[in-house]
């Protein structure tokens, strides 16, 4: 049982690394947090069952539940928003879109990078959907899947490298193969193969 700096008892807590878990004022709600690393999980209060290893990883978040994030600043705007996962370096770093949000998945380094309220996203791969910003419910696996678009759409799968590079609003497409639809910028409910 740990007493945080407002006397209150938190349990299940590991906190390893210069400030890890140390600037928030921390209640019972945040209980099963692990930083592990400089400057992770700095300004939690109140999230649950969050995991932070690396670098000032999940620096921001306060109230989120259920995240994990390794690797080098990985989540580090996240505030408030739950059920996300990065693996990487940076990976979605500018992710913040309010209470309860996110339940995306970034494997890789930069992998969803610029997301900031899109929700529902697996990006595998460095890169993937790396400037998306509002984008919603889309897979990309591969290296810059939907790296330099997909600004704004929603419910597209890129697999291969450079697949659907260039999209900025393109709403339920397929594209399977390396640099498949790399030039298609919007559209709708196509398929690319090769």
């Amino acid at each position: 049982m740990y007493t945080s700096p407002a006397g209150v008892a938190v349990a299940d807590m590991v906190a390893i690394g210069k400030s890890a878990l140390g600037g928030g004022v921390h209640t019972t709600g945040a209980n099963g947090a692990v930083a592990i690393g400089t400057d992770s999980l700095t300004a939690l209060t109140s999230g649950a069952s969050n995991i932070a290893i690396g670098y000032t990883t999940l620096k921001s978040l306060t109230t989120g539940s259920n995240n994990t994030a390794v690797g080098h600043e990985a989540l580090y705007t996240s505030v408030d928003g739950s059920s996300n996962t990065a693996i990487g370096r940076k990976a979605l770093y500018t992710f913040e879109a309010g209470a309860d949000a996110g339940e995306n998945t970034a494997v890789g380094s930069l992998a969803s990078f610029s997301l900031t309220t899109g929700t529902g996203n697996a990006s595998i791969g460095k890169s993937s959907m790396a400037n998306a910003t509002t984008a919603s419910n889309n897979v990309a696996i591969g290296l810059a899947s939907m790296g330099l678009g997909v600004v704004t759409g929603s419910e597209n799968v890129g697999i291969g490298k450079d697949s659907m590079y260039d999209a900025t609003s393109a709403s339920g497409v397929v594209a399977v193969g390396t640099e498949s639809a790399y030039n298609i910028t919007s559209g709708s409910e196509s398929v690319a193969i090769g």
